[in-house]
């Protein structure tokens, strides 16, 4: 059997098998000392403004986080009671209607500092690729060339559709494009005013630094299929597979 050293092999850089992994060791200090992704999500939320559940479950659907963080519909309530027990969110019941009542969550006094901290970690930690297209890369020459090739245009073109959905989520809650333009970004308004006039785009400005993030890592993935092909359209690239696409042929 193989031991888990030997998988050192693959990425000694990153060292995957290691529990000491240094990609890893924040992650774990933020989950034990701090909050936990869902944690920090609603803490997000609730420092906008208080909320009751459904309000912070609306605004996860409105603004699709569930696609980009850990958060379910499912969990809100567990979550929101987990914060409440840690004396980070405190709830208030309030009237909705003839005789109905709903709990509204704040920050308690510490919430806000609890918060403060847990962004600033994640902004400093470096997490571990684990993406099930590795596999694929890994034993790629198990496969049929011509069948790889076809695969990864798909993919680029699944890519390409991504960053335009990025494009047009941006244009939603943004405004304007997503791409960073030096001084205009940030949380004042592309004017340079400082979005004390409410505007939707004043008020929303800083995102754009999470769309180029997002945008980043889909233009570093679509260079990597090009050149990808390119390589294995080459004569080296061909090579790899050259017994395997004879063998296919013969048969």
């Amino acid at each position: 059997m193989t031991s888990g050293k030997a998988i050192d092999f693959w990425c000694p850089l990153v060292r995957i098998s290691s529990h000491e992994d240094i990609l890893t060791r924040g992650h774990q200090k933020s989950i034990e000392n701090g909050l936990s992704q869902k944690e920090l999500v609603l803490m997000c939320l609730l420092g906008e403004e208080p909320s009751h559940a459904y309000g912070l479950e609306v605004k996860i659907r409105e603004r699709r986080m569930d696609e980009w963080t850990e958060i379910g519909f499912s969990s809100i309530y567990r979550v929101l009671s987990g914060l409440e027990k840690k004396g980070l969110v405190e709830a208030q019941l309030e009237h909705n209607g003839p005789g109905a009542t709903r709990k509204v969550y704040r920050h308690a006094s510490k919430g806000q500092a609890a918060l403060v901290s847990g962004l600033l970690e994640r902004i400093e930690e470096v997490h571990p690729i684990k993406n099930p297209f590795q596999v694929s890369l890994a034993y790629l020459t198990m496969l049929p060339r011509d069948e790889i090739v076809e695969k990864i245009q798909n993919r680029g073109q699944a890519v390409q559709s991504a960053i335009n959905e990025v494009s047009q989520c941006c244009q939603g809650l943004v405004g304007c494009d997503y791409r960073l333009k030096g001084s205009k970004t940030g949380l004042a308004g592309s004017d340079g005013s400082d979005g004390s006039d409410g505007s939707k785009q004043a008020r929303t400005e800083h995102l754009k630094i999470l769309f180029e993030h997002l945008y980043t890592h889909l233009e570093a993935e679509q260079k990597f299929l090009r050149v990808t092909l390119a390589y294995l359209d080459s004569s080296e690239g061909r090579t790899l597979f050259k017994g395997r696409d004879e063998s296919k042929d013969g048969g």
